[in-house]
């Protein structure tokens, strides 16, 4: 996953010895199965046996510790740099069967630390237990649970004392009548004009005539109601009474219809819709819970856009405003799948064959040393396209030299090798690179490589290469042709009509062709 990105990354498990870990790995000295570190590739890098007396021995497993501490760093440092945008860390204090408390790690103490300063929010932080405190999860395993569990009556109290908060809020605001209220004010729809609350079934049984299709309620808040100027005249709403004779007769059967509230005012402050009207100490909100009470807006806004992202059949993808070549004839080939690489970046495996097939470009171009060479990045290696290299193993790649050796190319002294460019298609930078020019007067003739066993090369691919070569140059298209070496059989292919500029970014704006074609 090097390189990659993704917009959340949790990291759980930030604790002592876990991550980083402290755990000492298997050592080549200690275990049969451990290959000895000068055999290895990377041997330059790893700690190093002097002698194999007791302090040979001793000096090694210290500088293994060390090599350990540096590889973890170096793993944590992948890890917390792969968020594109929200990074989440976690720690615990009990582990599921820890007698002893754990901790917060090093990496943990260093994000709390992060987001102290100013740079992140710190949801929860316990306290370190105390000396004589036990894993409470050890106590909870050996004790019977009853199932179903009980009802919070805490809670359930709490419930209550919220519903009538919000009753006798009401109450007030149909007492003062409109022009005090809040610039938040529920509609007529928001408050029935009967509340059953003492027929309220119990919590544990599922409420009557509640079936809802919670699938087909809307996603998104209606909008509020339009501003009017306030009517002094209006009295106050007056409540329905009920009549003795028809209190005990049972309403008709209705369907509930479930009540969005209306979206409150652009310019209104997340908290100051909670907050009662009232001026006294006793009514006001905390700071604390202001904030509290924010963060809920702000949770149930990102929740909103979640469903409606994931009830939505389309989703939109930016295309990059840079592109490789590879990357343009994928985009070309189909858009969709090319769409589908982007949303979801996954790891490839490694590909021995593209390996091997960069050795081949190095072994040409080391054919012609006096010539210019340009600095290629990892991304811009020769012959690293999986789709182009199909070299099985060493005996292939020598019989792909000498295929090559009997192409008229062999003997030929190219202009240019291994050339990158950059232009512009549909307003969209084009990189890439071109892996030999050949020169002959004031023509140019631009040859790609193939090490493939199949003609699967796309045209398309020559005349981007094509056009950017003489744009480039400054040198009209017809003073510049391109061909397909396909190095096992030395076949070349000379596309007829490559497309210009112009056809190139209708190709890529899928819009069609004017004359038809």
């Amino acid at each position: 996953s090097k390189g990659l990105e993704w917009d959340v990354v949790a990291v759980p498990g930030l604790v002592t010895g876990q991550f980083p870990s402290g755990q000492p790995r298997d050592a080549w000295t200690a275990q049969a199965k451990v290959l000895p570190h000068a055999l290895r590739g990377d041997a330059a890098t790893l700690p190093a046996l002097d002698s194999f007396d007791a302090k040979g021995i001793k000096a090694f497993k210290e500088e293994m510790k060390e090599h350990q501490h540096t590889e973890e760093l170096r793993l944590g440092y992948v890890t917390f740099t792969r968020p594109r945008s929200l990074l989440l860390g976690s720690g615990h204090w009990w582990g599921p069967s820890q007698k002893r408390t754990r901790g917060p790690s090093a990496f943990l103490e260093a994000l709390y630390e992060h987001c102290a300063a100013g740079h992140g929010e710190i949801e929860a932080w316990a306290d370190e237990p105390a000396e004589d405190e036990e894993n409470p999860a050890l106590a909870e395993r050996d004790a019977d649970l009853a199932w179903p569990l009980p009802l919070d009556t805490d809670a359930l109290a709490r419930r209550r004392a919220a519903r009538d908060t919000v009753l006798a809020h009401l109450e007030r605001m149909a007492v003062q009548g409109d022009e005090q209220a809040p610039a938040y004010a529920p509609g007529p729809g928001d408050v029935p004009a009967h509340e059953p609350w003492d027929d309220e079934p119990p919590l544990d049984e599922p409420p009557a005539d509640e079936d809802w299709d919670w699938d087909a309620l809307p996603t998104e808040r209606p909008p509020g109601p339009p501003e009017a100027a306030p009517d002094t005249t209006r009295e106050p709403a007056p409540r329905a009474e009920v009549a003795p004779d028809t209190a005990s007769e049972p309403a008709p059967h209705t369907e509930p219809t479930p009540h969005i509230p209306a979206a409150r005012h652009p310019q209104e402050d997340p908290a100051a819709r909670h907050a009662p009207e009232t001026t006294g100490p006793a009514d006001r909100l905390t700071p604390e819970e202001a904030r509290t009470l924010a963060s809920w807006d702000r949770d149930l806004d990102s929740l909103a856009g979640e469903l409606r992202r994931a009830r939505a059949t389309v989703r939109e993808v930016v295309i990059p405003a840079a592109l490789s070549a590879t990357q343009l004839l994928r985009l070309a080939e189909d858009p969709d799948a090319f769409a589908q690489e982007l949303a979801r970046p996954m790891p490839r495996p490694p590909q021995p064959a593209a390996r091997r097939g960069t050795r081949f470009h190095a072994w040409v171009e080391s054919r012609y040393e006096e010539l210019p060479l340009p600095m290629l990045g990892p991304d811009e290696l020769p012959g690293g396209d999986e789709s182009d290299a199909e070299i099985a193993d060493e005996r292939d790649l020598a019989e792909l030299k000498e295929a090559f050796e009997r192409t008229a190319y062999a003997r030929r002294t190219p202009y240019r090798v291994e050339t990158p460019f950059q232009i512009t298609l549909a307003g969209r930078v084009i990189r890439g690179r071109i892996d030999a020019v050949y020169r002959t007067g004031d023509t140019y003739e631009i040859v790609d490589w193939k090490t493939t066993r199949h003609r699967t090369a796309d045209p398309l691919q020559l005349a981007v290469y094509r056009l950017a070569w003489a744009e480039l140059h400054e040198l009209p298209l017809d003073a510049v042709t391109a061909t397909f070496l396909y190095v096992r059989t030395g076949e070349t292919v000379h596309p007829q009509r490559l497309p210009g500029r112009a056809e190139l970014e209708r190709i890529l704006l899928e819009e069609p062709d004017p004359d038809g074609g």
